[in-house]
């Protein structure tokens, strides 16, 4: 039987991007609306019921979604590094990752904070004037750029062991590779949160949320050169998804009986509740990262040309979402009843709005590169 042939990377990439865009609007809808994590915006009055199940569902998010995110950045480093060489690589890499921090730093974010105010009930225009006048500056979910300009760099100036790191520290079976990597993970996310607990920011990023970052990223760094990501099959991804269903419900047993829940700190610390927080979070993980890939592999609408639209726009959509999201939220104030309607308009709202205003910002950035190009070019 013969094996598929290897789809173009960028085509199997293109629906995970637009899922976990999506996956980061639907996480900052959740917050707003009682689920657990920071965001400029909480609305009260959400029920019991609907908090923890919302904080649920930003849990299992915050598992895998970012991490997911570093695996495909550092899937996607050696190419580029290679053909442009150390200086160029960093340069484009600044200018394309710490622009958008520029813009969302001095506009996005006191736009976000002003319309977060006007939500709580402040007058929107005063509020942003002021905020403007005073340059506050914040960076928002772009918390992730600056991170990923601090991996661009470590990456380039780290010993270049990779050619022999796998085969002299790797086992040869795939499910002992990955369980290598959520032991790995695990101890690295249990022992950094003993320093920074989960939550707590640090120069604009939660560390303690980094075990399973650099972990992923220098995983997706490593097995780029052979494209393993793009090989996983639905029999190495479906045991592992097995454990990430058994696993799913072991936390909140453990936090219901265990006293996470009567004020123990699952954050971090030297205690159980931290250790099994770490622990869960890998495991959980691990089915859904291998589920997607083995999924994506073999979609058959990864090549059409919406999924590549929106996928190219998907990264601009992130750095736009987060007015967008709390726009949305006081949009819906008055109009919907329930906090749970509210909640899946607001969503809807957010995530058509992102990727449409993505979408149009990608597509005059495209036009004014090309008319750019083609005034520098000379003339014959």
């Amino acid at each position: 039987m013969t094996t598929p042939a290897l789809p173009p990377r960028a085509v199997l990439l293109d629906p995970i991007r637009i899922v976990l865009t999506l996956l980061v609007i639907l996480h900052h809808t959740a917050i707003t609306y009682g689920g657990g994590g920071d965001w400029y915006y909480k609305e009260a009055g959400a029920p019991e019921w609907m908090q923890r199940l919302l904080s649920i569902l930003t849990a299992t998010n915050q598992s895998f979604f970012m991490g997911f995110f570093f695996l495909l950045a550092g899937y996607l480093t050696p190419g580029p590094l290679a053909r442009k060489g150390e200086t160029a690589y960093l340069g484009e890499r600044l200018w394309r990752l710490g622009f958008p921090i520029l813009i969302f730093g001095h506009l996005l974010q006191p736009l976000t904070v002003a319309l977060s105010r006007a939500a709580e009930g402040s007058d929107f225009w005063p509020t942003l004037q002021q905020l403007l006048a005073h340059n506050t500056f914040g960076l928002g979910p772009l918390w992730f750029n600056q991170a990923l300009i601090l991996f661009a760099v470590a990456w380039c100036f780290a010993p270049r062991v990779e050619a022999g790191f796998l085969s002299r520290c790797w086992p040869t079976g795939f499910h002992a590779r990955v369980v290598l990597l959520v032991v790995l993970t695990s101890l690295f996310a249990f022992i950094l949160r003993l320093a920074v607990p989960a939550g707590r920011n640090l120069i604009g990023m939660q560390i303690g949320y980094f075990g399973s970052y650099i972990v992923l990223f220098v995983t997706g760094a490593l097995v780029a050169r052979s494209r393993m990501l793009e090989a996983i099959t639905w029999r190495q991804a479906g045991p592992w998804l097995l454990v990430s269903a058994l696993s799913f419900p072991t936390l909140w047993l453990y936090a219901l009986f265990g006293g996470a829940f009567n004020g123990q700190d699952w954050r971090g610390g030297w205690n159980l509740p931290a250790l099994a927080y770490a622990c869960w979070e890998p495991f959980v993980a691990a089915g859904i990262l291998l589920g997607m890939l083995a999924f994506f592999r073999g979609w058959r609408h990864s090549e059409a040309a919406l999924c590549r639209r929106l996928s190219d726009a998907s990264f601009i959509a992130f750095i736009v979402h987060a007015p967008l999201v709390v726009a949305a939220s006081w949009a819906v104030q008055g109009l919907v009843a329930h906090p749970m309607q509210r909640f899946l308009v607001a969503a809807t709202l957010a995530c058509l709005a992102s990727f449409a205003l993505g979408d149009i910002l990608t597509r005059a950035l495209a036009c004014w590169r090309m008319k750019r190009f083609a005034a520098a070019r000379p003339i014959a």
